[in-house]
């Protein structure tokens, strides 16, 4: 599992507070919040986030680091460096 599956604030409608709210109610993985999201979301917050992950898993498969960079919250964009380089 890498660094930026865990960076759960990578996907739109997620923040970095969010995202520690979250991995308190045991969600670690961008792929697990969005299975479980029909019951942590109201339905338009949920489609945002559903639609945030599609596009990086995208641009995780062909490695856009620019994508990474630019979704992840200025404080965290080190995630896709460290994972990168």
């Amino acid at each position: 599992m890498t660094i930026l599956e865990q960076s759960l604030c990578l996907l739109n409608g997620i923040s970095p507070e969010c995202e520690v709210r979250l991995r308190h109610y045991g969600i670690l993985t961008c792929k697990q919040l969005v299975n479980d999201i029909d019951s942590l979301f109201s339905p338009a917050h949920s489609k945002k986030i559903r639609t945030s992950y599609a596009q990086y898993e995208v641009a995780s498969e062909v490695q856009l680091v620019d994508w990474m960079v630019t979704n992840l919250p200025s404080g965290h964009r080190v995630r896709a460096i460290k994972q990168f380089f």
